[in-house]
């Protein structure tokens, strides 16, 4: 049996393979992009597990919280006849794109084995994007980092 981070990324990969969203989607889960970010063409949507912590909620019983990240990456159009600069437009109907998929995931509830679930109780996207991607490579990337709470 996988370990409950492991568990957590892959059933949030489920959750957004049955999702309909403004854009199409492959999610799928890794341990690290196996591109550079240069080479980014189409859109990708990973999730990877980052975390685990485990607190007492009392003498018998303890909360457990895994936390995943999600991924959003995406080669962006330039503007302008010298192809310089960021197509503004794009970059926020990627970010508004982001936010939908955060929305899908804060709504469900993850099936785990063992009969678990889990639901988020964070969801964190700060920064918005990565910046130094944006203009170096001309890749939007924006990652979201989930925390779902563990239960019966």
């Amino acid at each position: 049996m996988a370990s409950a981070a492991v568990q957590v990324a892959m059933a949030a990969v489920e959750r957004l393979e049955a999702g309909t969203f403004s854009q199409p989607i492959a999610p799928r889960r890794v341990w690290r992009l196996d591109q550079e970010l240069k080479d980014v063409e189409e859109m990708l949507v990973v999730v990877l597990p980052v975390g685990r912590t485990q607190q007492r909620a009392s003498r018998s019983e303890s909360e457990r919280d895994c936390t995943v990240e999600v991924g959003v990456l995406k080669k962006i159009a330039t503007r302008g006849d010298s192809g310089e600069g960021t197509d503004v437009a794009e970059v926020d109907a990627l970010l508004a794109f982001v936010e939908e998929l955060g929305d899908w995931l804060m709504d469900g509830v993850l099936e785990l084995a063992g009969g678990e679930r889990a639901g988020v109780v964070v969801l964190e996207n700060e920064p918005l994007l990565n910046r130094e991607a944006l203009e170096q490579d001309g890749v939007f990337s924006s990652v979201m980092r989930l925390t779902y709470r563990l239960y019966r």
